[in-house]
Parts: C-alpha cells; structure tokens; sequence
C-alpha cells in the first residue's frame, strides 16, 4: 500500500519535481531552534500547506517520515528560513522514496514489532526527551 501518485501531486505542488533526492528526511546535523537568528518567511510562502500535505502522508502510509514532519509542524503559527528548507528536504526525500509504503503479506503470520528511543533533554526549545 503506498501513496506513490499523491507524492507526485504533492512534489508538482511545491516545484520539487526537478530537485535532487536525499537519503533522510531530517538532517541530523542542523538544529530547528527557534532562539537562533533567521529571517522570517513571507506570506507567499506555502510552508502549512506543504506541512498539511506532509501531515497527511505520514499518517497513511508513509511512518518513516513522521518524525521529521511532526518536527517541522511545530512551528506552523511562525516559519522561518531554517523550517522551510526542513520542510524542502523532507519533500527532497520523497521525491527518492516515492514508491515506498506499508506491505502486507496475506502468506505470513503478522507480527507487530515496535522499537523506541529518547535522548536526554535533546529538544533544544524545551529541554524535553525526545523520542524516535
């Protein structure tokens, strides 16, 4: 079960057709920290939108980018630069990923494994655990 032509609706929506794909869909070297110097976005800038979009597709088919997408949703009432270019890589990410989704196989046994994983104090904004 995937959602591969709705990716394609959703990258032509926000001209990343032609963009050039990336491994992971958040990079772990920058931080969203709302306290660092960044400009604001203006209005013309479609960031709830591709967020909403994002949104969506992580809740039906597409878990391996929920984290990055519940990051980048945090700061849907004030965006700046840094939150839209999250928001450009996780599009850059599908566009890679495009066919990916849930498999369901009616010939094995279905056994739900879950794994979880929290780091002391790693949101910078809070100073909360955040898990993964």
């Amino acid at each position: 079960m995937h959602q591969g032509l709705y990716c394609k609706r959703v990258l032509e929506k926000f001209n990343m057709t032609e963009a050039k794909s990336v491994q992971i869909p958040a990079d772990p070297q920058h931080s969203l920290d709302d306290k660092q110097q960044n400009t604001n976005l203006t209005s013309k800038v479609p960031y709830r939108e591709a967020v909403g979009s994002l949104l969506y597709l992580s809740q039906i088919t597409r878990p391996d980018i929920t984290f990055s997408v519940n990051l980048v949703s945090r700061y849907i009432e004030d965006p700046k630069e840094q939150h839209w270019t999250a928001v450009k890589r996780i599009l850059k990410y599908l566009k890679g990923t495009i066919n990916f989704g849930l498999v369901f196989s009616s010939r094995q046994k279905l056994m739900l494994k879950g794994y979880s994983d929290a780091d002391y104090a790693g949101d910078l904004d809070t100073r909360r655990s955040t898990s993964g």
